[in-house]
């Protein structure tokens, strides 16, 4: 059975954890509202059109009842968690330094050009830094 965690948004944020993962992706995410106040957002990991938001009496409650919400929903969270991690392997990753033969300038270029060419939108001029 999958393990659940509560961990840090992201790795450099302060505070309390805030988002309860299954085996590795988010599902419940814990937010603090502008008076302290505290709410969840169920199905974290899903698009946010699908989302849902539950008021919290505090931070503990909300760390409580999104854990039994977890449970209710285990069959259908680690489904879903799976084929996430299924899209997250199939993405493109950066090419391995120390194997690749090192690139020039002008083939760095070259290829942002062709990104560039390929683009539905067309781009903001570069600006270089002064």
């Amino acid at each position: 059975m999958p393990a659940m965690r509560w961990k840090p948004v992201h790795i450099t944020a302060s505070g309390p954890p805030t988002v309860l993962e299954l085996d590795g992706v988010g599902v419940v995410r814990l937010m603090e509202g502008v008076g302290g106040s505290w709410f969840a957002v169920l199905n974290y990991h899903l698009p946010r059109d699908r989302h849902s938001m539950r008021d919290c009496t505090s931070y503990e409650a909300g760390r409580t009842g999104a854990e039994l919400w977890v449970q209710r929903h285990r069959d259908r969270l680690e489904r879903e968690a799976g084929e996430a991690r299924a899209r997250w392997a199939r993405l493109p990753v950066a090419e391995d330094v120390a194997t690749s033969p090192r690139r020039s300038l002008a083939e760095i270029e070259a290829e942002r050009e062709r990104i560039i060419a390929n683009l539905k939108v067309p781009p903001r001029p570069h600006r270089r830094r002064r």
